[in-house]
């Protein structure tokens, strides 16, 4: 998926009351995804 899939996604919960989203990362073993999550799609979920 995408940053931006992931964001919609966590966007389109939220806004039907969720408020802890869990994600399988299947390639945890990989940092790059990892990264992704912490820098791009955490600060902003952060306030929906």
């Amino acid at each position: 998926m995408s940053t931006e899939e992931v964001l919609e996604i966590c966007k389109k919960l939220s806004n039907v009351g969720c408020e802890h989203i869990v994600f399988n990362m299947p390639n945890v073993h990989e940092i790059k995804p990892v990264e992704i999550m912490g820098q791009e799609v955490i600060p902003q979920v952060l306030d929906l």
